[in-house]
């Protein structure tokens, strides 16, 4: 139900903070022929009860100021995640994906799956990095090619890269995909299942990273997309282990950025952060009685598709709206505690243990 409501709200929003549109309709009320803008308002007060032409022409014109302030928010956002340049420099580098050569952890199923279907539907080479067995639809895909590996182990993924460079070449995209959820209190959480979240979550993104990512140095050019979550920016109750798991991933992945820009120099490497709200997927169902997924799995991987294929670095959230919620970070601090108190009293707190991969 979640899912079937968030997808036409998201996209009522865009339709409405069209600026392109707004402004259009502004332009048709002003200089349109007067029989037509009659009818509009005819229409506009039939359907949505709205008698002052005032009234619609003041709404319509507050969306257009949002539209606009929102098209250049985004505008700068772009352009900040690109060195500062607003047209896609690096896109001709990217032309020819089937020279392409990208790695996927945990891409064996769920959202991972259909992203390294996604990739080879392009004409890139992919490797999959997981512990699960590969399904026979992907073995049966000569572009698809698999490793058995540990991500927490560094020994293992130095191994699995080796071997991929040996007999494919240096990957220039790699998707940080791997990861897993809990949900327990703190005082329920077994030490060891903390470790295990920080391993997937946090310590397997140094391990992959510092093996592919001094080619793309050298090469001045790569992708690195990687996976956090909207709990990076809210803790809830019985999410403490994965949410400050993901806190660190999207610190990560900030570091990372500047010291690809500050310390190595190379522009031509991107840097992505896909932020999506909670996915249905393969596994969500273990967690469907508590927290109702809000996101289709084929909605987040066709964003972040849709975002290597651009050849821009960018910060993926979905539904697009979600990013709104890294504004709670830069509140007051008695707002950000009403907030958080306000979303922390939704969320079941008499819960079992419930220990699945995401």
């Amino acid at each position: 139900m979640a899912t079937a409501i968030t997808a036409p709200l998201s996209g009522l929003q865009s339709l409405l903070l069209n600026p392109l549109l707004t402004g259009s309709c502004l332009g048709f009320i002003k200089y349109g022929q007067r029989e037509h803008v009659e009818r509009l308002f005819e229409l506009i007060t039939k359907y949505g009860g709205i008698t002052r032409r005032s009234t619609v022409k003041s709404a319509i014109g507050i969306l257009f100021l949002v539209g606009l302030a929102k098209s250049f928010h985004n505008s700068l956002s772009r352009a900040a995640y690109n060195n500062w340049t607003l047209l896609p420099t690096m896109k001709n580098k990217w032309g020819d994906w089937s020279k392409e050569i990208a790695v996927v952890t945990g891409g064996c199923g769920g959202i991972g799956r259909e992203i390294v279907l996604g990739l080879v539907a392009k004409g890139v080479t992919v490797v999959i990095l997981d512990e699960q067995d590969l399904p026979r639809d992907l073995a049966a895909n000569r572009k698809i090619k698999w490793w058995r590996c540990d991500v927490r182990n560094p020994e293992a993924v130095k191994g699995a890269a080796d071997e991929i460079r040996l007999s494919l070449g240096h990957p220039s995209i790699l998707i940080q995909n791997a990861g897993v959820a809990g949900y327990c209190s703190l005082l329920d959480t077994r030490p060891e299942f903390v470790r295990h979240v920080y391993e997937i979550n946090v310590l397997s993104l140094w391990n992959t990273t510092k093996e592919f990512l001094p080619a793309m140095l050298r090469n001045n050019k790569g992708h690195i997309v990687t996976r956090s979550s909207g709990a990076s920016y809210v803790a809830l109750p019985n999410l403490i282990p994965y949410a400050s798991s993901e806190a660190a991933t999207t610190a990560f992945i900030e570091g990372l950025r500047q010291e690809i820009k500050h310390i190595y120099k190379s522009p031509g490497v991107l840097v992505t952060e896909v932020t999506p709200d909670w996915t249905k997927s393969s596994t969500s169902h273990h967690y469907s009685h508590l927290i109702a997924p809000t996101v289709e799995s084929t909605d987040v991987s066709k964003a972040i598709l849709s975002q290597i294929f651009s050849g821009r670095a960018g910060h993926v959230t979905c539904p697009s709206w979600f990013g709104s919620l890294s504004i709670i970070r830069g509140l007051p601090i008695w707002l950000q505690e009403i907030t958080r108190d306000v979303m922390g009293r939704s969320v079941p707190l008499t819960a079992k243990r419930i220990e699945k991969p995401r």
